[in-house]
């Protein structure tokens, strides 16, 4: 019983940081996973965007428009520069009108990074205590031992 239960224990974070890789993957290719594209979230976070195309650098949608536009090389130059995985303005030369880009995407990218490090960082914490109880691993990675006490006379 106590082994399933391990077995258990390591299974849900492994499974985290698989789910974590494909949040990854699939925002790099701009493919939404549903809980962030409800309204709710587009509105509060992205203030309506929504990134589609190829990678959530490349194309977005706004509310009046189904139809992507694309995005020119000043507008990605602008957006390489002011990066931080978060929201910048820059100018729409295709509407004329400043435009906010913060997308779906990036969030997406941000917690499937999140939990694939949280998931092989558990796996990994896991996988090093055991050896080093063992005695498995090299000296610089061993357990501190205690050293005896010392008396005062």
């Amino acid at each position: 019983m106590v082994r399933l239960l391990a077995v258990i224990v390591l299974l849900i974070p492994g499974i985290a940081a698989a789910y974590g890789i494909k949040m990854m993957r699939d925002s790099l290719f701009a493919i939404p996973i549903e809980f962030l594209n409800t309204s709710a979230f587009q509105f509060i976070f992205a203030s309506g965007l929504l990134v589609i195309g190829v990678g959530f650098l490349w194309t977005l949608k706004t509310r009046t428009s189904h139809r992507s536009a694309g995005m020119t090389v000043t507008n990605i130059l602008l957006g390489l520069i002011a990066f931080g995985f978060g929201g910048f303005v820059f100018y729409d030369w295709i509407r004329k009108v400043p435009t906010t880009f913060l997308t779906n995407m990036t969030f997406q990218f941000i917690f499937g990074f999140v939990l694939m490090v949280l998931g092989v960082g558990f796996f990994g914490g896991f996988l090093l205590r055991r050896d080093q109880r063992k005695g498995r691993v090299q000296d610089r990675f061993q357990l501190p031992t205690e050293a005896p006490e010392k008396k005062d006379n």
